[in-house]
């Protein structure tokens, strides 16, 4: 995922490339590219229902 680069630049650690992910977990909660926190919430909700 990326934020504020160009779509052309590679991201790299060590000289290894990172690889271009679409959501992820940070902090326990799950991040996405377009910003929507739906899928966040209805999860959390549906693990306090359990």
């Amino acid at each position: 995922m990326r934020k504020n680069t160009r779509v052309g630049d590679q991201i790299t650690i060590n000289g290894q490339p990172l690889q271009d992910v679409d959501e992820f977990i940070y902090l326990g909660s799950k991040v996405t590219t377009d910003g929507d926190c739906a899928r966040e919430i209805n999860t959390r909700i549906s693990k306090s229902q359990c």
